[in-house]
């Protein structure tokens, strides 16, 4: 056949047939933001909520990727070119710990997940005994969102954005649309793209809002409580029928003799008893759980586990069935998918609330309180920061250190790398360790064990 509009036929899956028809009857041509529009992006998320709020596997799963991933929080570490580096990065930590900002984080990681998106809003807050008087507060993703009273037909919900496509101003309702003492109605704030952080994950061009990264795992999850509701029922149907009479004589002329069908026999206590002619005594023979209802459990789970890059033995809390060199494996693709998530993190959230935070710091800072941080306050320049992560135990330490020092010992590593791996600054690691040696050192006690004994 030529060329043309029928050029697709050569692909069987393109071709439409009952069966086609039947599996893509819902595939649409729509952008990501029509796609995810509101009313699709509420419902998902009130059925995430629902199954996290009422499902262990599913709760489970959102405490460990926001635990793994966000840890303790995040260490902010600033080049050390930078005058005052070290008093910045001690600042950083005694603001963050005030405004309790690792628990924020974790709570965000968990709404990312559930919500599909959070979003920051910064905000000066008064009452906080550090120098800075800047905050960030967290809110839900329904909080965001275009007022019907200013709504067009090509807005982005509660997001406008320039000729680009890029965020411009951010709409923020005064109520949430669902907190019970809602009175504000439509009454919202506009709130400068610069002055708010939106973590979501993109997962097509021109993607505004997040959608719950439970989406593929939602009606998994509904089949895997029916199934194990179904296997409970069973079970408790046999064990509320502990002893039947039955008979395996033909009833006389179809009518049953002796006993009424489902009357009660009762049995005296360690004493004999005699049942009518033709009827035995016996037991309900349960057939659930199934053998195989363990395996379609865990089978059902590393489907669950599978869009989040999350290994089965993560979300079931189970490595029974794994040998060490499977576990090792999979905990490596769930690391680098963690580790992904972190630079996701550091780009939409971290960098934008450590430059707000040194602009209030030290740039507009409280001139009560002076602080230097050398020509970087002089000519207005925020300096660059990395951050420091908590790192992932090894399962087996001996094994690790023994191919960290060949690493080391062939040159394809250093030692702030390896150091870096655990969240630990070197430059702080090195000082501690210089340090240390010197107490021992002047204690008498022989510090052999460290490199450089003389």
């Amino acid at each position: 056949m030529g060329g043309g509009f029928l050029e697709f036929v050569r692909y069987d899956a393109a071709q439409l047939t009952p069966y086609t028809r039947e599996m893509f009857v819902n595939c649409d041509g729509r952008n990501a933001d029509a796609s995810n529009n509101p009313a699709t992006r509420n419902r998902l998320r009130e059925f995430a909520r629902k199954e996290v709020a009422n499902n262990s596997y599913a709760r489970g799963l959102t405490l460990i990727v926001a635990s793994d991933t966000i840890g303790r929080g995040p260490r902010v570490n600033v080049d050390e070119s930078v005058a005052d580096a070290a008093e910045i990065e001690k600042s950083f930590l005694e603001w963050s710990n005030e405004i309790n900002f690792a628990e924020k984080l974790r709570t965000a990681r968990v709404a990312k997940m559930v919500d599909g998106e959070t979003f920051g809003v910064f905000y000066k807050d008064k009452t906080l005994k550090h120098r800075s008087k800047f905050n960030v507060k967290f809110l839900e993703s329904e909080q965001i969102g275009t007022p019907l009273s200013v709504a067009k037909y090509d807005d982005v919900d509660g997001i406008e954005v320039n000729e680009y496509g890029d965020p411009v101003e951010y709409y923020v309702l005064k109520d949430h649309p669902g907190a019970s003492n809602r009175t504000n109605g439509d009454d919202y704030v506009k709130i400068p793209a610069s002055s708010i952080v939106h973590w979501y994950r993109e997962d097509r061009p021109g993607q505004h809002r997040g959608v719950t990264e439970f989406a593929p795992a939602l009606m998994m999850f509904y089949m895997l409580r029916r199934y194990t509701a179904a296997t409970v029922d069973a079970a408790e149907t046999a064990a509320n029928f502990p002893i039947v009479i039955y008979t395996d004589s033909p009833a006389l002329d179809g009518v049953m003799r002796n006993k009424t069908p489902f009357q009660p026999v009762h049995l005296r206590r360690n004493m004999p008893s005699a049942l009518p002619e033709g009827w035995k005594l016996g037991q309900v023979k349960p057939e659930q759980p199934t053998t195989t209802y363990a395996e379609f459990k865990r089978e059902i789970l590393a489907e669950i586990a599978r869009c989040f890059c999350v290994p089965v033995n993560i979300i079931a809390g189970d490595s029974s069935k794994h040998n060490y060199a499977s576990g090792r494996l999979d905990y490596q693709i769930y690391h680098r998918s963690i580790e992904v998530e972190r630079a996701s993190c550091e780009t939409r959230v971290l960098r934008k609330v450590f430059e707000r935070w040194y602009e209030q710091t030290y740039l507009k800072g409280d001139p009560a309180r002076p602080f230097n941080p050398g020509r970087w306050k002089a000519d207005g320049r925020i300096p660059a920061a990395r951050w420091f992560w908590d790192g992932f135990p090894h399962v087996d330490p001996a094994k690790e250190a023994t191919a960290q020092y060949r690493r080391l010992a062939s040159g394809v590593t250093t030692i702030a790398r390896e150091v870096a791996k655990q969240g630990i600054d070197p430059q702080r690691h090195y000082e501690a360790l210089a340090k240390e040696r010197e107490i021992l050192k002047s204690l008498g006690i022989d510090v052999g064990y460290l490199k450089g004994k003389e």
